[in-house]
């Protein structure tokens, strides 16, 4: 059974597919297991971060949003996510 991590490796390596940023909801743990276990599938990725759903109720430094990402991601409803952790979180746990 696949885990979060392995379906975003999985998508990060199909062609044509170039994220250089990742929002999640507890990239404190996710980014070191990713960077750990599958070095090769998220080298292109530079930013990993929490989602603004999300960023309250973790204690990591990742928390806080750099003056750069709070630019980057201003118009990016980082939320949308929760849907998509949903459907990933059914096959987790079927």
């Amino acid at each position: 059974m696949a885990d979060k991590l392995d379906i975003v490796r999985d998508v990060l390596l199909m062609p044509k597919v170039e994220a250089d940023t990742l929002i999640h909801d507890d990239m404190c743990t996710f980014e070191p297991r990713a960077l750990a276990a599958k070095p090769v599938a998220f080298a292109s990725v530079k930013h990993f971060i929490i989602g603004k759903l999300h960023r309250s109720n973790l204690k990591c430094k990742k928390k806080m949003w750099t003056p750069t990402q709070e630019r980057r991601l201003e118009n990016v409803p980082s939320e949308n996510a929760e849907s998509s952790n949903g459907w990933i979180r059914s096959h987790n746990f079927v």
